[in-house]
């Protein structure tokens, strides 16, 4: 479900929000191994946006569910082995920064899924 402003609402909507500022760096950064990574983040984050494993945005499926988990823990592993190196300055603010506000929400417990 598209949002018009600001921070989307549902924990879904966050995702998938986090999902498109991380292709964004991607498109950004060149052919390194941290592009690699980044990459795979985004293709982790979108199975775990996979409809199937949902009720609706705010409730996973009983039994697929646990695979939103799996996925999530998939792509933040990978990201936290970037080196950091330099992000161009017109993505620093805001993207990267919502970037890790997202992924920092979905790694801690109790952080919005």
């Amino acid at each position: 479900m598209p949002f018009e402003f600001g921070f989307p609402d549902t924990p879904r909507e966050k995702k998938a929000f986090v999902r498109a500022e991380l292709a964004a760096l991607v498109t950004a950064s060149g052919g390194t191994r941290d592009e690699r990574r980044v990459r795979r983040a985004v293709a982790e984050l979108e199975d775990s946006l996979d409809s199937r494993l949902r009720v609706d945005d705010f409730t996973l499926d009983s039994r697929r569910g646990e695979k939103v988990f799996v996925e999530e823990r998939k792509a933040v592993s990978g990201l936290i082995g970037i080196d950091g190196g330099p992000v161009p300055g017109e993505l620093l603010v805001p993207s990267a920064m919502a970037v890790r506000r997202g992924v920092r929400s979905m790694a801690t417990p109790g952080g919005s899924r």
